[in-house]
């Protein structure tokens, strides 16, 4: 009699052990799988295009955000990478950061590189608000405030 009991207890044991395997496996796959996508987000692309409207001070001001990475800021009728003897404008953005982080690097055949640092708040997929300066200081909400809208 103890010995059948030890035998459906072994098989008992035998088919759940492994199920009970299984389910812990699958639980810390898709908590890994979370835990990944928490860490490394896939990069939004809400800030690819043309942006358009003017500053503070009443200057047109057309912003031009490429999927490869590359910029174009124009102020009023001036192309700030012409105007720097850039020959490319990188762009760098976080969206870890609130309100999102914007850094335009427009750099020289020589390799000097001149930055102007935003703060941009997207207002819905057509219109962001910008804080910036023009320049390298790090532009806060207290700084001079913009909207651009979407151009295509």
């Amino acid at each position: 009699m103890m010995m059948i009991m030890l035998n459906r207890l072994y098989k008992f044991y035998r088919t759940i052990v492994p199920f009970f395997a299984m389910i812990v496996m699958f639980v810390s796959c898709q908590s890994g799988s979370q835990m990944r996508e928490t860490i490394l987000p896939e990069p939004s692309r809400q800030h690819e295009g043309t942006w358009a409207g003017k500053d503070c001070d009443g200057r047109q001001i057309k912003l031009v955000i490429n999927a490869d990475g590359t910029a174009n800021l124009f102020i009023g009728k001036t192309n700030v990478k012409k105007s720097l003897d850039a020959v490319t404008c990188l762009y760098i953005i976080s969206y870890k950061d609130e309100p999102v982080s914007l850094n335009l690097n427009f750099m020289t055949q020589y390799f000097d590189v001149t930055e102007i640092k935003m703060k941009v708040d997207f207002l819905g997929s057509t219109m962001m608000r910008v804080w910036t300066n023009f320049n390298e200081t790090e532009p806060t909400e207290q700084d001079k405030m913009f909207v651009l809208k979407r151009k295509r």
